[in-house]
């Protein structure tokens, strides 16, 4: 979970096709990257914050699908992910580009570390921006946010695949089963490959 070693196995042109199975089983459809972007964004103006993110792709269909490994706690993660995921919005437009055609960004953050107070019955969120007024649909691309926690390996089901690769992040598997995941599960096989 470093994200240094996360960068080099999920983060390069080499390693396209284990990021877009590793975004499949998290997201839970068909992924399909185009390009893997650069994630550094120098400040603006002296003193102003800098932003390193660790893997910024854009899909073929032009979703931008932030990914960031998180060792340290954040109390204000959600904070910062909502504007890191403002930022893809428009950052990747070009001159002339209307702010409508900004791309949909789906934002997945995997913290090795305890963020919700108990295992939540859901991981994935949807924001819309509204109208508080009357509640009308002010920008109509949903927002995608995905925060996975570190739980205890008793909340983790082996047999769920989802759970097996968080596991596997997280080295919460034995011996035995780690050996086991390797020789059954193709993404998990494929990231071994690629380790340094």
């Amino acid at each position: 979970m470093d994200d240094r070693i996360f960068k080099l196995i999920f983060g390069r042109n080499e390693s396209k096709e284990i990021l877009e199975s590793f975004s499949e089983r998290i997201l839970e459809r068909k992924i399909r990257i185009k390009d893997i972007l650069n994630g550094e964004a120098v400040a603006d103006v002296e003193k102003g914050k800098e932003i390193s993110l660790d893997i910024v792709t854009k899909t073929i269909d032009n979703t931008i699908i932030h990914i960031e490994a998180q060792n340290a706690y954040d109390r204000y993660l959600e904070n910062r992910i909502k504007h890191y995921a403002d930022r893809e919005c428009v950052v990747h437009l070009k001159k002339g580009d209307s702010y409508r055609d900004a791309q949909k960004v789906i934002s997945i953050a995997i913290l090795n570390h305890k963020f919700y107070k108990e295992k939540p019955k859901i991981y994935k969120h949807e924001y819309q921006m509204l109208n508080t007024k009357d509640y009308s649909v002010y920008d109509d691309k949903l927002l995608e946010i995905v925060i996975f926690d570190r739980l205890k390996k008793e909340y983790y089901d082996f047999n769920n695949s989802i759970d097996l690769i968080f596991m596997y992040l997280f080295d919460l598997l034995s011996p035995d089963e780690l050996e086991k995941a390797i020789k059954e599960d193709e993404l998990i096989k494929n990231i071994e490959r690629r380790k340094i």
